[in-house]
């Protein structure tokens, strides 16, 4: 850290930018901290062909940048959650995330498309309802379902049997 930043000294203080200290950490964090998946704010997806086309675990990098450190398996679930920013009923110039009749992609599962939203009584979106896009068993289709995949906007999901940890609550 202090050879990457250069010290130097000005009336006794060591000033730094904050993003300078946050390209540091994030990088010593790549190397020590195994990678979780957490949403804050989130929206239920509801996968309604999941009998027919999911599983019941996910394997999941431990450390993204360096696979050969291992995987551990994310159990995946009929009922997981995105963020809620990461959903709209209408597509919108510079939205990079799930619409209604679009697609998308849970990050290391699942590419899905958006076929219906229920709403509360107060108006508010109760579950978002999609289904699994079937994945293309010939070579070409596979070649095209990598395409688009890279193409489609990428979400960080929880499954419904994760921990949930309440921000807010007063400790």
């Amino acid at each position: 850290f202090c050879e990457g930043i250069g010290v130097a000294r000005s009336s006794n203080e060591v000033c730094i930018k904050n993003e300078v200290l946050e390209h540091y950490l994030r990088k010593e964090l790549n190397d020590t901290a195994e990678r979780r998946f957490a949403v804050v704010d989130p929206v239920k997806i509801r996968i309604l062909n999941f009998e027919k086309y999911g599983r019941k675990f996910v394997s999941v990098p431990k450390f993204p940048q360096n696979l050969d450190k291992g995987f551990r398996d994310l159990e995946y679930t009929d009922v997981v959650y995105i963020p809620k920013q990461k959903f709209r009923l209408e597509k919108k110039k510079g939205f990079k995330g799930l619409v209604k009749g679009g697609r998308g992609r849970l990050l290391f599962a699942d590419e899905i498309e958006c076929v219906d939203v229920k709403f509360d009584s107060n108006g508010e979106i109760d579950e978002v309802l999609v289904e699994i896009v079937p994945k293309q068993e010939s070579e070409e289709g596979k070649a095209e379902d990598e395409k688009r995949r890279k193409l489609l906007a990428t979400f960080v999901w929880v499954s419904s049997t994760g921990t949930f940890i309440d921000p807010f609550c007063q400790h």
